[in-house]
């Protein structure tokens, strides 16, 4: 893959996805005669995968993004002469690389999409065809739950079913999990180092999350 500025959006993204669901959660002080606080506690739970969830979808978009951008920078020039000796179908220069507007529209596709083309441009197969399984886990963040956090439904029967999926059928990380799978593919199909950042973060670190006023008292 293309090279980065030291610190990449797409790390910063990553990072803050990871550090939060690997933070300790602290169990929230109650003083005597204070009322059950479970509530608050599944709230502050779902708040963090929440973070994690818009992040990794964030991960995936700006690392997509940069690297059409790159490609495009690269390749146009010498597509113009011959699209098809690069191993890119004319139509596929046509609809995304011929200009600043061609890309700017495939900038605004799903993520899918996105990644599908890049995988072209890269000259590797696409992940839907060379690992199902993965894609399978990625639509779930694409489409389910990124929507969901985004877009959430005023419809208790709703939001209690798919809020009990991202706490429960999913592990915490997963969501991570699943982008870095995806960046790791990129990079080895195309033979690139991975960045350092994959396997630990390098800027951010949360140590624990609870209700504030709460934590200051366990302390």
């Amino acid at each position: 893959m293309d090279e980065h500025i030291r610190y990449s959006i797409e790390q910063i993204y990553f990072e803050i996805s990871r550090a939060i669901t690997s933070a300790s959660f602290v169990k929230l002080y109650r003083g005597p005669g204070e009322p059950d606080d479970s509530e608050k506690e599944a709230g502050i739970k779902f708040g963090a995968a929440a973070i994690s969830i818009v992040f990794a979808y964030a991960t995936l978009e700006a690392f997509c993004n940069a690297h059409l951008h790159s490609k495009y920078k690269l390749l146009t020039p010498a597509l113009k002469k011959n699209g098809w000796q690069l191993g890119l179908k004319n139509e596929t220069y046509h609809k995304y690389f011929c200009n600043d507007e061609s890309l700017g529209k495939l900038i605004h596709k799903d993520l899918r999409e996105k990644l599908k083309v890049l995988a072209a441009v890269c000259n590797i197969r696409p992940i839907h065809e060379s690992n199902p399984a993965l894609w399978e886990r990625l639509d779930d963040i694409v489409e389910e739950a990124r929507h969901f956090v985004i877009h959430p439904k005023p419809d208790p029967e709703f939001f209690n079913e798919i809020m009990k999926k991202i706490m429960e059928k999913n592990k915490f990380g997963d969501y991570s999990s699943v982008v870095k799978e995806v960046l790791v593919y990129f990079y080895k199909e195309s033979e690139s180092r991975l960045p350092d950042w994959l396997e630990i973060n390098q800027i951010f670190r949360f140590l624990s999350f609870g209700d504030l006023d709460k934590l200051s008292r366990a302390d």
